[in-house]
């Protein structure tokens, strides 16, 4: 699995937790494509984490076996703060890492996300609920180290 993997990219961001998650995806500047039901659901953590690790699988996969991935390697899925943050500081980054999050809806459990790239010169976000289908080889996931796991030196 972990030979599988390509390299993981880091990024350093203030997350501006004050605004709505509406007005944090408009100050990204990109088109957006929302449920704004799913966007009132996505998990929001308590503490200002500024560090998104992104990790790119390099092949396709199932929200199960990403979210063992993230397991795997001691983080949780960003938020839709955290994520937005890294591409609002850098609106390029999704051009070449297209980027995404997921999480489970509290009382259905069904997969939701939140993805930023660009298609045809556009720079959008969707926010959505998962279909059966598995994520494309080029995404890059986002995720935070999880408080409860220490970092091995």
């Amino acid at each position: 699995m972990v030979e599988k993997m390509e390299e993981m990219i880091t990024r350093n961001v203030m997350v501006n937790r004050s605004c709505t998650p509406e007005e944090m995806l408009k100050a990204t500047g990109r088109k957006l494509y929302l449920n704004n039901e799913v966007v009132t659901l996505m998990p929001r953590h308590q503490s200002d984490r500024e560090e998104i690790f992104f990790f790119k699988l390099g092949f396709s996969a199932s929200d199960e076996y990403v979210e063992g991935m993230y397991k795997f390697l001691r983080l949780e899925p960003a938020n839709l703060y955290e994520i937005a943050a890294v591409n609002e500081a850098d609106p390029a980054f999704a051009d070449y890492h297209p980027n995404v999050t997921h999480w489970r809806e509290n009382e259905s459990g069904k997969w939701c996300y939140a993805a930023f790239a660009q298609q045809h010169n556009e720079r959008h976000v969707s926010v959505n609920h998962r279909f059966e289908s598995d994520y494309p080889d080029y995404w890059w996931f986002a995720g935070i180290r999880r408080i409860d796991w220490p970092v091995k030196n």
